[in-house]
This record gives C-alpha cells, sequence and structure tokens, in this order.
C-alpha cells in the first residue's frame, strides 16, 4: 500500500517565547510596543519549562514558580488559502492572535482547539498562556463540601489542568505551562478527525468510521480487511461517514493470551491512498461474580489476571511527550504487565500511548483527569467543559483496542466518605448516570468505572468492587492481610520508596540514605509525620529480621541491597498471592510505573529509565506463563502452574527440600498439564508423595530443610528448550533472609549470535542474586540461583551501538563472596 501525506503541517520549530508579568500586555499589540523582552528559542510541542530547562535556565532542584506569570509564542506561518490552525493541547489558560487579532481562547489543557483561517502570505501567530494564579481569583465556584489535604491549592478544582506539579508530596513543583500538545496547520481537503469504532460478533467484525474534509469526499472508498465501503455526507457540514463489514476476522487479545492482530483502515481519494488508522476486533466486558461484589474484566469472554502500573510521565517537564515512550511501555510488556492505568492526578497521554499499547497489547484503563476534589459539577459551564474533553479523548483514542476501561477519576468518592460525609451528601450523578451516558453514545462497549475505587458500603472497601490496597505497604499490615483482606481488583497498591540501582545512586551526587538531600527523593502523603522509606523500614525489620537504624549507620552497603531484595520479595509475594488461581482477586495495579523525580520514589522504573528491584519482583511473577508458590501454613507449600496462553502446556514438575542450600533430602516428581487460559494447583506434599513438613508449620523439633524448590520441565517436544528454560520458584521455612556465607557462585559471560548472556552456577542456594554491570543491563535480577540449576541471563547493552564487552559483578544477599565477570568478543 502506498501511503500518501494527510497533507499535515507541523508547526514544531521557528518559535520563539518571552516571559511577562501577569496581564501586562492585555493583547498583541501591547506586547509589540515592547522592545525590552527576552525572546528565546524553543519548539513546540513543548513546555515553558522543558525550554527553559533545554536553555539551562531552569533547575530541577528548585524550580521557579511559572503560575503568576504570562508566556507569549510566536511564530510566522505562510500559506495562499483557506487553512484549519489545530492546536491538540493549550496548558492551560490561553489566547491565540494572528496578525495581533484575537481568534480563539481556551481554558482547558484537554480540550483540542480548531479555528479556520484565510492566509494570503506571511502572517504573525502570536500565543499567549496567561497566569494561572491570577485566573484562579476570577473564579466563584460554589464552596466545595471538603478540601483535599494532598493539594495546597484548592482553586485548582475550577481549572481544568494537571495537577501534577501541585501535589507537593509526590513530585518538584514543576509546572505544565505552553504548547504541551501539537500545533498543526491542515490546508483545504486535508482528511481530519477521523474517527473510528470497531465491534465483534462471532467471526465478524464492523467499523464505523467518520472523517471531515472541506472538499467534497462524497463516493471516495474506505477499505479494511476483506471490506469496503463508500464516504457518505451526514447532516454536519463537511463530515462523511462510512461503515465496514467484515467477515472470518481475527480478535485481538492482551500480552501473553494471544496476537495482537490490528487491521489497517484506509482511504482511496483523488488517485491516492491514505492510512486512517488501525483498529482490532476484541469484545470487553466486567464480570461481577456470582456475589455480584466482585470486578474482573474480561476480554474475547475470557476473564484473566490484569496486573501493571499506574503509568506515569516519562518526563516531568513535558508531560504527555513521546520521547522515550516506546522504551518505558516495552520495559512494562517485559516486566509481564497486561495493563496500565492512566491515573486522574497525572494527564491525559498522547496518542502514540494507544498506538504503541495496541501493538503491544497492553490494555488501558483511562480514569477521566479528576482526582480528589469536589469538583463544580453543578455548574453547567464547567460540566458542559467536562463532556466536550471526555468527548475529545473518546473521539482519538475509543478505536484502540488497548482502551478497556474508562473511569470518572481517582479517589473522589473515597475522599468524601474519609471525611465523614454521608452517602447522600456525596452523591455526584455524572460519575454514576452522566459518564455511563455519555459513553454508550460515542464509544458503546467500554467498559465504565464511576471512580477508582468505588464499590461497597464505602467506596474504599477492598472486598467489593475496586479497590485502592496499601495493608501490605503503608498500613504496615502483615504480608498474609494480602490474602486476608480478599480485594477484589486493585487500581492502586504495593507502593515503596524503591531504591535505584548502583548506577543511577551514583548519578545523584550525594551519599545514599544518610545525606540529607536523599529525603527530597522519598515519598510522603503531604502533612503525615511518616515517609514511604519508615514503610519499607518496618517490613525490613518485620520481614528480614534487621535492625535498620543500626544497619544504615554501620553498613550502609549491606542496608541498600537488603532494602531492594526486601521490595522484590514482597512485590512477588503479594502478587503471588493474588495471582493464584483460587484467589478472588482479579487485578493488581502498582503505584507507580516510574519516578517523577530522581531518588527513592514509588516507581518501578526509576528517573533515568532504569528498573529497580521492584520491577524485578513484579517480573517474578507476572509472566504470562509462571509458576508460584504459596505458605498454606499446616496443609505445606502449594504449587500454582498459571497460564495466559491459548496452548496447553505439559509439564514434569519436580520439588526438592534441601538442607543447608545444597543437600537434597526429599525429592519428588510428576506429571501436569496447564489448559491454555487457565491454571492448576496442587500441594508439593503430592509430588513428593509421603509427608514432610515443608512450611515447618507443625515445628516437630529442628527443621530438616531450609529450602523448597519446585521445577516444572516442559514435556513438549521443543528443540530450543534447555534445562536452563525451567520454570523455577523457591519457598524458604525459615524466611527469606540467611545470614552471609560463603555459597561460591560462578559467573561467565559468553557472546551468543549478537547477543551477551551471563551464565551462572553455584555451589549452595544464593538468595536475592544481584548482577551490577555498568555497560550492560541484565534482563533478570533478584532471583534465587540453585545449586545443579545453572541459568543464563540475557545482557542488554545500554547503549545499542556500543561494541563494548559486558564487565561487572555478581552478588547474592546471603552471599560473603561475589565474582566479577568481563565478556570477551
Amino acid at each position: 500500500m502506498t501511503t500518501a501525506s494527510l497533507g499535515e503541517d507541523f508547526l514544531e520549530g521557528g518559535w520563539a517565547f518571552c516571559q511577562s508579568a501577569a496581564g501586562q500586555y492585555a493583547d498583541v499589540d501591547a506586547l509589540e510596543h515592547q522592545n525590552a523582552l527576552e525572546w528565546l528559542p524553543t519548539k513546540v510541542p513543548s513546555t515553558v519549562a522543558k525550554a527553559l530547562h533545554a536553555l539551562q535556565r531552569y533547575d530541577l532542584d528548585t524550580p521557579p514558580s511559572l503560575q503568576a506569570s504570562d508566556f507569549w509564542y510566536f511564530r510566522q506561518v505562510s500559506g495562499l488559502g483557506a487553512y484549519v490552525l489545530r492546536f491538540d493541547g493549550l496548558a492551560t489558560v490561553a489566547e491565540v492572535y494572528l496578525d495581533g487579532r484575537l481568534i480563539a481562547t481556551s481554558e482547558s489543557m484537554y480540550v483540542p482547539v480548531r479555528v479556520s483561517v484565510q492566509l494570503t502570505g506571511t502572517h504573525r501567530l502570536h500565543l499567549v498562556f496567561r497566569s494561572l494564579s491570577a485566573y484562579v481569583h476570577t473564579l466563584k465556584p460554589r464552596r466545595a463540601r471538603w478540601r483535599v489535604a494532598m493539594v495546597a491549592d484548592q482553586s485548582l478544582r475550577a481549572v481544568r489542568t494537571t495537577l501534577l506539579g501541585h501535589i507537593p508530596s509526590w513530585c518538584p513543583p514543576v509546572h505544565t505551562v505552553g504548547p504541551w500538545q501539537p500545533i498543526t496547520l491542515l490546508p483545504l481537503g486535508t482528511v481530519d478527525d477521523v474517527r473510528m469504532r470497531a465491534t465483534v460478533d462471532g467471526c465478524d467484525g464492523e467499523v464505523w468510521l467518520t472523517l471531515r474534509c472541506s472538499m467534497d469526499m462524497a463516493g471516495s472508498v474506505v477499505s479494511c480487511g476483506n471490506s469496503s465501503a463508500t464516504l457518505l455526507p451526514t447532516e454536519v457540514m463537511g463530515q462523511y461517514r462510512a461503515h465496514l463489514q467484515l467477515k472470518d476476522v481475527s480478535r485481538w487479545w492482551p500480552h501473553g493470551m494471544g496476537e495482537q492482530v490490528l487491521y489497517e483502515v484506509a482511504l482511496q481519494a483523488r488517485g491516492t491512498t491514505q492510512l486512517l488508522g488501525r483498529v482490532g476486533f476484541r469484545t470487553v466486558e466486567v464480570d461481577r461474580g456470582s456475589d455480584t461484589k466482585g470486578f474482573a474484566l474480561r476480554v474475547n469472554g475470557v476473564a484473566f489476571f490484569a496486573r501493571g502500573a499506574v503509568f506515569t510521565p516519562v518526563d516531568l517537564l513535558h508531560p504527555g511527550s513521546t520521547e522515550g515512550l516506546a522504551e518505558r511501555l516495552q520495559l512494562l510488556v517485559d516486566m509481564g504487565a497486561n495493563l496500565i492505568r492512566v491515573a486522574g492526578a497525572f494527564c491525559y497521554e498522547s496518542q502514540n500511548l494507544y498506538t504503541l499499547c495496541d501493538a503491544l497489547g497492553l490494555l488501558v484503563w483511562q480514569d477521566l483527569m479528576l482526582a480528589n476534589f469536589d469538583y463544580p459539577l453543578e455548574d453547567p459551564a464547567f460540566l458542559r467543559q467536562l463532556e466536550v474533553e471526555v468527548e475529545a479523548l473518546l473521539a482519538r483514542v475509543a478505536s484502540s483496542p488497548s482502551l478497556v476501561v474508562l473511569c470518572g477519576g481517582s479517589e473522589i468518592h473515597q475522599q468524601a466518605a474519609m471525611l465523614g460525609l454521608p452517602a447522600a451528601r456525596r452523591q455526584l450523578p455524572f460519575f454514576e448516570h452522566d459518564l455511563r451516558a455519555l459513553v454508550a453514545r460515542v464509544a458503546p462497549g467500554l467498559a465504565v468505572v464511576s471512580n477508582s475505587p468505588s464499590g461497597g458500603d464505602l467506596p474504599f472497601s477492598v472486598r467489593e468492587g475496586v479497590s485502592h490496597y496499601f495493608g501490605v505497604g503503608a498500613y504496615e499490615r502483615p504480608l498474609d492481610d494480602a490474602r486476608r483482606a480478599s480485594p477484589r481488583f486493585v487500581t492502586e497498591c504495593l507502593a515503596f520508596s524503591n531504591i535505584p540501582e548502583p548506577i543511577t545512586l551514583d548519578s545523584l551526587g550525594v551519599a545514599a540514605v544518610n545525606h540529607p538531600k536523599w529525603k527530597q527523593g522519598v515519598p510522603r502523603d503531604r502533612n503525615a509525620s511518616w515517609d514511604f522509606e519508615d514503610t519499607r523500614d518496618h517490613y525490613l525489620a518485620r520481614v528480614f529480621g534487621l535492625d535498620p537504624a543500626q544497619l544504615r549507620r554501620t553498613d550502609v552497603a549491606h542496608y541498600l541491597a537488603a532494602s531492594r531484595a526486601l521490595v522484590a520479595y514482597i512485590i512477588a509475594t503479594t502478587l503471588t498471592e493474588w495471582r493464584r488461581p483460587a484467589s478472588p482477586t482479579k487485578g493488581a495495579v502498582v503505584f507507580t510505573a516510574g519516578d517523577l523525580r530522581p531518588g527513592a520514589g514509588w516507581g518501578l522504573i526509576d528517573a533515568n529509565g532504569e528498573p529497580k528491584s521492584a520491577y524485578y519482583g513484579f517480573r517474578q511473577a507476572a509472566q504470562p506463563v509462571a509458576l508460584l508458590l504459596t505458605d498454606e501454613g499446616c496443609d505445606g507449600v502449594d504449587i500454582h502452574l498459571v497460564n495466559d496462553s491459548p496452548h496447553s502446556r505439559r509439564y514434569r514438575l519436580e520439588v526438592c527440600a534441601l538442607q543447608n542450600g545444597s543437600v537434597v533430602v526429599a525429592r519428588g516428581e510428576s506429571p501436569l498439564t496447564v489448559q491454555g487460559h487457565g491454571g492448576h494447583t496442587v500441594s508439593a506434599t503430592q509430588i513428593l508423595g509421603a509427608f514432610m513438613d515443608l512450611s515447618y508449620a507443625y515445628r516437630f523439633g529442628t527443621s530438616g530443610h531450609d529450602t523448597v524448590v519446585v521445577r516444572a520441565h516442559m514435556l513438549d517436544n521443543d528443540p530450543a528448550s534447555s534445562n536452563s528454560d525451567a520454570l523455577q520458584a523457591c519457598y524458604f521455612p525459615h524466611g527469606p533472609y540467611a545470614p552471609m556465607s560463603h555459597v561460591g557462585v560462578r559467573a561467565q559471560a559468553v557472546l551468543q549470535n549478537g547477543t551477551w548472556w551471563l551464565e551462572l552456577e553455584t555451589d549452595r542456594v544464593a538468595r536475592f542474586v544481584h548482577i551490577d554491570d555498568r555497560r550492560f543491563r541484565a534482563d533478570d535480577n533478584y532471583f534465587h540461583l540453585i545449586p545443579g540449576a545453572p541459568r543464563c541471563v540475557r545482557l542488554l547493552p545500554r547503549i545499542a551501538s556500543s561494541e563494548e564487552c559486558p564487565q561487572g559483578v555478581v552478588t547474592a544477599l546471603n552471599a560473603t563472596d561475589s565474582v566479577q565477570y568481563q565478556g570477551v568478543n
């Protein structure tokens, strides 16, 4: 297929901007009479903060406020004839001038602005972003029923802007100001505002499409797969529609559950072919369970365990930026995620995110950008602005098969209930009725959730509906609370102060833990007397039996290593509890995907893009096909094999009990088949064939073993499989932490078919193995290495074009010895 340009002229370069006092210049005429203003070069899309940072005029450690000033942007535009100027996002209160004439205004960073213009040569285009601080003083919404502790400026509830930069305990005060989304000049005849929706029933699919064009498009042909249809005019001037029916379509599946089949939708008009976009055919529904209190997502009729992270902007200076987006999403897929949540306290992401998620099989839970506040939804103007925002969002993303949930926002119901408001006073009809009606009209078939969390007698009840669960974590409950709480679907959980890898700590420029600046990167709830490092230290004492205060004073290196291993263990253990086949929990979304500032933040991935130990802990329990172990007390240890893939898998299951981490004291094996899109649970005792106190619950004398190893060997005749491909999991009856001793780890870097691998062996069980390589990143980390079971870990070059060889060190949390390796071409 030859693809012609859509005719868009992206106005990226040639821009300059300047700063002025709030309201100093009422319009362009007043501005242009001043010669003292300093105009600085920039590009679009971007933000003021991003532009200043590029010019080394913006310090992230002490970011200046950008809310008290006006910012002016200028660029020349050229053309002859009729055009449309399209602004996809102006943050936040903005005016647009062409040759000094006001042609458009905006009061929402989320609603695109379109304006028709007639160009006769070269023209002057000015944008001004007015002071948000000055603007909010002009607003007089009704008095709020509740205040929000995490946001200092309560007036932001009446402004359609991001809360990023306004939550001091979460991230630096980096304010989003400027043209944060593309600006485009569309000439006469450009196809624009393409909206598509795909549905499937059995084997057949349908595609509904509308588009705009200022030229006559009637009779042009739209094609998709084995179907084509003629464009027909609608009752709206310049708008056309088409309806396609396809036979025998292939379904689109989430990552790990099947293929991500996408169909191109193309337009043949005026002798050219234009690619309008891609669609996927899938169904989505919410399963409330037999008691109607549950919440599970079903895609194509199949229920599954949804897991992932709350997605955070890759670049805080420019939220919604596409730079680094593909790499971030690929990391999450490699981690085993099949869902991300774009939460209401952040901002809407670019179209690129949905396009990438479509290709990767990452489902998107999309919140509206509403969080915690008592928004003035009784104000007709505000309500209409919000409805236009939702319609604009769905217009560009409803065709993405990755989008499965539209949620009314974050912690609004919870905030009202936690502050003691009775149910009658916290009713918000928009979320329960208006939003559902809007989605039914614009994007039918999309799952709608009123708010996150919601369900139950109180909206934050974890045993019903959608919950934010921090029992394990902020509330310092024991690890077994994850099972006892019985959450149904967790859209926020497992927030810890996650320590970055050594390569990132070296770049911070301060001593880890004991430097005052370290605490700037540790998240906390505003006005709380504790932070999330305190939470992590609580579990370091409770789970690992260590004294964190003593370690910080006497052995910072071991404190850091133990803290990293601890978080990996807690996340893997909790996800294992929730993912086992008998669990009522059908989803878990960790808070958060990435850090918003350097340091030990909530992110699974740090501010430099480096995965942290939490990432690897998640990875161990989240792969599409996984072997999981749980402590069942007096019933010993249960083995869970889960299989998201559509194909059945046959294994030889092997159970070993080891004494002193090396001597086999019991062993058994048995074949096991796991159905596609399913899971199977069996007792380890059943595999052994005789009683053994594997969990050391009965405590009859001294335990004869300290490690239970379970391995699942593929029985299918796969010539590519090897002993190192076996699934493996470990259980430690005396706890995951063991005193340090000599374990005898050996490592060798080997180059095979252009890929570097690290071959690892050990004499005794090595717990929480860590690979530290400044040139290459290990594909896996914080795993357990078993004697007699060599392991190969892929090494990924940090610089793709680099011809350097791997060079690093391998340690284990229970090992006094370490081993260095050096690859040789």
